[in-house]
């Protein structure tokens, strides 16, 4: 069976990257530290909030983020990115001024589809990520790690959805979709898509306002109901 990863999906999303570029001008220089990270924003500019650490890293000037800058002016939300930063490490401080960064891998992200009723078919997936690729949960998105056969060479986001579909005191439920037929496929894909979670769902109002949530996200596998839970999180890292 053949494997692939998503390049293809991003063959055209890169062109409408404004790149000066990181990832060239930078080559030699050395690193601090690498996490997942969420574009975010600090008295009107652009930062970044790192997944596993909850650092806010604030960039020194601009041009530093500059590989996840749209030619819109917007940014890329999600990237696993190699930080420099631009002050001395201290234990527990929680935000730092950052001279540069290094995208190693831009992260698919969509939004979680509000109208699960309007999606098509329910195709099988292979598995669900686990153990050291189990999903987390921080910054407002759900992050799902899978495997799935593919009709094609060219898979689309399009074809991939989450939605919620409750909750019940310390676990949040979502459902992980797949709409194109696959019956027939001979070529496989893994991946990790960044769902953007809700502002609000009725099944948050289930939920405890502590830090001990999980998420538990069930697919459709070629021997029935697939399922992965997350680590644990803050009721905050919904938002």
């Amino acid at each position: 069976m053949k494997k692939m990863k998503w390049a293809v999906l991003f063959a055209a999303l890169v062109s409408v990257f404004g790149f000066s570029s990181c990832l060239d001008s930078e080559e030699g220089t050395s690193y601090d530290l690498y996490e997942y990270v969420t574009v975010d924003s600090y008295m009107g500019a652009a930062t970044l909030v790192g997944d596993q650490s909850g650092i806010t890293y604030i960039p020194t000037t601009k041009d530093v983020l500059a590989s996840l800058e749209l030619k819109d002016g917007g940014y890329y939300k999600r990237a696993l990115v190699a930080i420099k930063l631009a002050e001395e490490f201290v234990a527990g401080k929680t935000s730092y001024n950052i001279s540069g960064i290094q995208v190693y891998n831009y992260i698919p992200y969509k939004s979680c589809t509000m109208n699960p009723d309007t999606l098509k078919g329910d195709y099988k997936f292979i598995n669900l990520g686990a153990g050291n690729e189990k999903p987390w949960v921080r910054s407002g998105f759900a992050n799902v790690s899978f495997s799935i056969q593919i009709p094609n060479a060219t898979p689309s986001l399009n074809d991939f959805n989450m939605y919620i579909t409750g909750a019940s005191n310390d676990t949040l439920y979502a459902k992980l979709h797949y709409s194109k037929d696959n019956s027939a496929a001979y070529t496989s894909m893994s991946e990790m898509i960044s769902f953007e979670l809700p502002q609000y769902d009725p099944a948050y109002n289930q939920l405890n306002r502590g830090d001990s949530i999980v998420l538990t996200v069930v697919a459709t596998g070629a021997n029935g109901e697939l399922k992965t839970t997350s680590s644990k999180f803050s009721f905050n890292d919904l938002y």
